[in-house]
C-alpha cells in the first residue's frame, strides 16, 4: 500500500509537469499496487492517459499499435475502464483507421457493445475493416445497420453495393447504387460503380440463358442414350472412364486432341472419328471453343451422361430374355407344338380350360426366355392341374393315398403333385415306357425350395426335362 501510495504521489508530480509517459506509467504501477477500487477517480485518470498514449501515437504506425495493444490489456484487466473509455472512442477509432490497423480495430470493438459503437459512429470504420479483411458477412450486416441508424448515409449504400458486387449479386447491387444516388445524385463512385453493375448484371443474365440453354440440350441428349447400339454405349462408358483419369480433366473439360480420342474410347480410328462426330450432334459432347497451349480443342463432357450410362445397365434387358423373346417366332411355337397344344386346351371343359390355357401360356414363356427356375415350378403346376382335370374327367373324387404304409383315401383338390403322379403310374395310366411323371416329380420336389438350390445347381437341362414332361403329357390327356 505505502508503495502504491509513493508511485501515486509520483502520477501527481509528472501530471504536474505534464510529462505524459511517466504519468502513464505511474498510473498503472498505482493501480496495480493499490486497486482501482480504492481510488475510483484513477480509472478516469487511466482512460485520459490511454487517449493521450494513442494520440501522441498517432503519427507512427508502429508506436501507435503499441499503445492500442495496452489499452486492450488494460480493458481486460480493469473492467470500470470500458465505461471511462466511451467518450473517447470516436476519436481512437479514428486514429487507429486512418492508421489502416484494421485488425487492431476490431481487436479493440470486441470490448465495447454495439450500441456503444453505434452512439460513437463507428459502425463505418467497423465495417470497412471487417470487409478489407475478408469478413464481408459481418461488413454487411454492419453497413446494413449503420444505413438503418443513419438513411442518408451514400457511402453505407456504396459499400453495400460494393459487397453485394462481389458475391456477384448484381440485382442487390444495382439496388444499393441507385439507393445511393437517390440520396446524393452526384456521387461520381456511385455513378460509376452503378453503370458497371448494370452492365455486369446484363452479362450474367445472358450467361444464365446460355447456361439454362445448354442445361435443356444436355437433358435432351439424355433421352437418345437409349436409342444408342450396346457397341456404342460400351464406347460411351470407356471414353469418359478414361477422360476422368486424364490430369487436365477439370469441371467436367479437358483438352483432347482429335488423334487421342480411338486411344479413349478404345476404337480403331474410323470408328472413333464417327462416334466423335455423333456425340458432339447429340450433345454428348460439346466443344467449348476453348484451346489449350498445343491448340487442341477443349471439351465440355456433358454432366448428365455418366449417371445415364448407369441407369442403362441397371435397367438393362438379362440378354437370354432378348435372344429369347426374338425366338418367339411361330416357326419356333410349332416347333414346340404350341399352336396344336393351346387347341387342345380350348377344348377342355370351362372349368379348366381358363386355367390351363393361362398356365401352358406362362410356362412356354419362361422356357424360352431361359428363366429355368419358373419354367420347373410352373412345369410342376400346370401337370398337378391337368391330372386334377383328368381324374376330375374320370368321375374321381379322392385318390388313394400311401400313409404310413396303408393306403387311404384322399380329396382330389387336397392331393399335391405327388400324390396324382404316384396314383398315374401305380395304374400305368400313361404306359409303362414313360418315365417323365416320376422325373418331373423329383426335380420339381427338389428345387421347389431354395435350399437345395443352394447345394446343387440347376441348370437348364433339368429345366427343359420338366417343359418335356409336361409337353408330352398334355399329349396325352387332353
Amino acid at each position: 500500500m505505502q508503495q502504491g501510495k509513493l508511485w501515486f504521489t509520483r502520477f501527481i508530480l509528472a501530471k504536474a509537469l505534464y510529462k505524459e509517459a511517466d504519468v502513464h506509467q505511474a498510473l498503472k504501477k498505482t493501480l496495480t499496487l493499490i486497486g482501482s477500487y480504492n481510488y475510483d477517480f484513477i480509472i478516469d485518470e487511466l482512460a485520459s492517459s490511454h487517449g493521450i498514449q494513442i494520440s501522441v501515437s498517432s503519427e507512427n504506425k508502429g508506436k501507435l499499435d503499441l499503445a492500442v495493444n495496452d489499452l486492450i490489456k488494460d480493458l481486460d484487466d480493469y473492467y470500470a475502464l470500458k465505461e471511462a473509455m466511451v467518450s473517447q472512442l470516436e476519436e481512437i477509432f479514428s486514429k487507429i483507421f486512418n492508421a489502416k490497423s484494421y485488425q487492431l480495430l476490431i481487436n479493440l470493438s470486441a470490448h465495447f457493445t454495439q450500441q456503444q459503437l453505434e452512439e460513437a459512429n463507428l459502425l463505418f470504420e467497423l465495417a470497412y475493416s471487417f470487409s478489407h479483411l475478408g469478413d464481408d458477412d459481418k461488413a454487411y450486416k454492419l453497413y446494413v445497420r449503420l444505413f438503418e441508424t443513419n438513411p442518408n448515409s451514400s457511402g453505407a449504400c456504396n459499400n453495400l453495393g460494393v459487397i453485394a458486387g462481389k458475391s456477384k449479386d448484381y440485382v442487390l447491387a444495382v439496388e444499393w447504387y441507385e439507393k445511393g444516388l437517390s440520396i446524393d445524385p452526384k456521387d461520381e463512385f456511385l455513378k460509376n460503380n452503378l453503370q458497371s453493375s448494370r452492365q455486369k448484371l446484363k452479362e450474367q443474365e445472358e450467361e444464365a440463358k446460355v447456361k439454362k440453354l445448354i442445361e435443356q440440350e444436355q437433358r435432351e441428349a439424355i433421352a437418345l442414350l437409349k436409342k444408342e447400339s450396346d457397341f456404342a454405349l460400351d464406347k460411351l462408358r470407356i471414353f469418359l472412364a478414361n477422360v476422368k483419369k486424364e490430369s487436365g480433366f477439370k469441371d467436367g473439360k479437358l483438352a483432347i486432341p482429335k488423334n487421342r480420342f480411338p486411344q479413349l474410347m478404345g476404337a480403331q480410328k474410323q470408328f472413333a472419328d464417327s462416334l466423335r462426330d455423333q456425340w458432339i450432334g447429340r450433345k454428348y459432347i460439346t466443344e467449348t471453343g476453348e484451346r489449350n497451349d498445343y491448340q487442341a480443342m477443349v471439351y465440355a463432357i456433358n454432366p448428365n451422361i455418366e449417371a445415364e450410362l448407369t441407369r442403362l445397365e441397371n435397367y438393362k434387358l438379362p440378354a437370354q430374355w432378348i435372344a429369347g423373346i426374338a425366338s418367339m417366332t411361330p416357326e419356333k411355337l410349332e416347333q414346340l407344338r404350341y399352336f396344336s397344344l393351346i387347341e387342345k386346351i380350348k377344348k377342355a371343359n370351362k372349368k379348366f380350360s381358363p386355367l390351363l390355357e393361362r398356365d401352358y401360356n406362362e410356362l412356354v414363356f419362361n422356357a424360352l426366355v431361359g428363366n429355368d427356375k419358373a419354367t420347373i415350378v410352373l412345369s410342376g403346376s400346370m401337370v398337378e392341374l391337368v391330372l386334377t382335370y383328368y381324374f376330375e374327367k374320370k368321375k374321381m373324387a379322392t385318390i388313394p393315398v400311401m400313409d404310413k404304409g396303408v393306403l387311404k383315401p384322399k380329396k382330389l383338390y387336397n392331393c399335391v403333385l405327388s400324390d396324382l403322379i404316384d396314383h398315374a403310374e401305380s395304374q400305368k395310366l400313361f404306359g409303362n415306357d414313360f418315365p417323365h411323371l416320376s422325373n418331373l416329380s423329383r426335380i420339381y420336389r427338389n428345387y421347389i425350395h431354395p435350399g437345395r438350390e443352394l447345394k446343387e445347381r440347376l441348370d437348364k437341362t433339368k429345366a427343359d426335362l420338366c417343359f418335356i414332361s409336361v409337353t408330352e403329357i398334355l399329349k396325352r390327356v387332353l
